[in-house]
């Protein structure tokens, strides 16, 4: 072979052949194919997740799995509910947002209690599921304790203050009448006392809560009563023997204060202190 034919060749060759690539071209490509398959690894649970396809499929077993489960005997047949009184049916049934035939397991206890609880005359709630197919609901219902007035509202409250009904209606509409701050908190204990003496207890009205310390008792004829900060107690015992003695109360009294322990003070009417303070006239 001539040196001409080998140099033909060699160039032929030269041209052929590939310059190579610089070394941050292929790092380049090389990072972004690693960047690329990173990306559809996030992307793809990504778009899964947010679509809500995976939530989508899980409610979609979940609600044939309950479903069967109801199907085969776990579904709800009867609901009982006990202590009742005030707390309209219709009510609870509402908060327990449940029907005849829906599965056992789709079924809350806790979340129907804190319902249950929001209504204004329940104290408490109890709720139990008793497979296969009944619901118990136990109810503590609020005792009311007086009518609390307030800006010329009147509201039947328990002992917490909590408002069971606006206005006066039904058997509770001659509950006494409470007036001022912290009076329903502080109110049964004066009238369990008062219960001891009923035909006291039947004249009263309204109650005082006098500073939130003592209590001012405004009768049915417009005597006021006014109680002692200590011992109440043992000043209804001293009126009660009052009445019962001179028939106090049923005079021309406006007002009896027994916050001294040691003297009843009694108040005349404005009528009854003018006619004593007249001067008698001759025949």
């Amino acid at each position: 072979m001539s040196a001409g034919t080998r140099r033909s060749d060699l160039n032929r060759m030269r041209k052929g052949r590939k310059k190579p690539q610089p070394l941050w071209a292929v790092r380049a490509r090389r990072y972004g194919f690693v960047a690329l398959g990173l990306l559809g690894f996030v992307a793809v649970p990504y778009w899964i997740f947010s679509s809500g396809w995976i939530g989508q499929q899980t409610g979609r077993m979940e609600r044939g799995w309950l479903q069967y489960t109801a199907t085969a005997g776990l579904a709800v047949h009867d609901i009982f509910v006990t202590g009742r009184s005030e707390t309209p049916g219709a009510d609870v049934l509402l908060a327990l947002k449940v029907e005849k035939g829906q599965p056992m397991l789709d079924f809350d206890p806790s979340t129907a209690k804190s319902v249950l609880e929001t209504l204004p005359w329940v104290k408490e709630a109890r709720v139990e599921r008793r497979f296969p197919g009944t619901i118990l609901v136990a109810l503590t219902e609020r005792q009311p304790v007086c009518y609390l007035q307030r800006e010329g509202v009147q509201s039947l409250v328990d002992e917490d203050g909590t408002v069971l009904a606006t206005g006066r209606s039904g058997r509770w509409a001659n509950m006494p009448v409470l007036v001022g701050e912290g009076s329903p908190k502080a109110a049964p204990a004066l009238l369990r006392e008062l219960a001891d003496w009923p035909d006291l207890y039947g004249r009263v009205k309204a109650l005082t809560f006098v500073n939130q310390r003592r209590w001012d008792l405004h009768l049915d004829n417009s005597v006021v009563v006014r109680l002692p900060e200590n011992d109440p107690a043992s000043a209804l015992v001293r009126l009660n023997r009052a009445q019962q003695e001179s028939q106090l109360l049923d005079k021309a009294v406006a007002a009896v204060d027994l916050r001294q322990t040691d003297r009843m003070v009694v108040e005349p009417t404005a009528e009854a202190a003018a006619r004593r303070s007249a001067p008698d006239e001759g025949i």
